[in-house]
């Protein structure tokens, strides 16, 4: 499946819905963008404008690199906009929900000036999870449903994983090679690069604290 020449898109991300159907997100002209396709790769066309949906989160570059289905089948991307932890929520058909942040969007400043959402998991009791790259470090947030801070998890912060190296210095865009698994449990798995370069992944439990019985610390 290959979108049409000049219309500048870019897909990161892809999940199935409980229907088979493809669901990708990454960037159209600048903007947040998502588009569901059916099982035999055509638009489905229910969705959004004719398959395709977009949110403009203020910048000329705006990209979405995560993407994860609530239990209701609403649509939550995760990426980058500004240099701040970004995301959006549209419902099942591709709608903008007005309900989430700010007509839909909402964002997170981590506080290192390139971060950038690379993963993010919607919880069965509709909490968004996500990891990405906060300067030279990971970083991890939880939002509640309409995308507030969740108070619950790190004190409603955001949780910075000192021992997950970023990529930083290659001249690209911020890292976003960030990996994220939910627990049946609540706990957390992220994974990425420690600073010497080797694998590296970390447990957090479901408060928001590290998990110092998974691994060495």
């Amino acid at each position: 499946v290959i979108s049409p020449e000049g219309t500048n898109d870019a897909w990161y991300a892809v999940t199935f819905d409980t229907d088979g159907r493809l669901v990708v997100a990454g960037t159209v002209n600048g903007d947040f963008a998502a588009a569901r396709f059916r099982t035999s790769g055509d638009l489905d066309r229910k969705f959004g404008d004719r398959g395709v949906t977009l949110a403009d989160l203020g910048t000329t570059s705006d990209a979405a690199y995560a993407v994860g289905l609530a239990p209701d089948g609403s649509v939550v991307l995760g990426g980058g906009s500004g240099g701040a932890f970004a995301f959006a929520k549209f419902t099942a058909d591709g709608i903008v929900d007005g309900g989430f942040g700010t007509a839909g969007k909402a964002a997170f400043d981590a506080g290192a000036g390139d971060d950038v959402v690379g993963a993010l998991r919607v919880t069965p009791d509709n909490k968004i999870v996500a990891a990405g790259g906060s300067g030279g470090n990971v970083a991890g947030v939880r939002l509640n449903a309409h995308g507030t801070p969740d108070a619950t998890f790190s004190g409603g912060n955001v949780l910075r994983l000192s021992n997950l190296a970023a990529r930083t210095g290659t001249g690209l865009a911020p890292d976003r090679t960030i990996g994220l698994a939910l627990q049946t449990d609540g706990e957390l798995l992220v994974a990425n690069r420690t600073a010497g370069g080797n694998f590296g992944v970390v447990r957090i439990n479901a408060d928001g604290s590290t998990d110092d019985d998974f691994g060495a610390g």
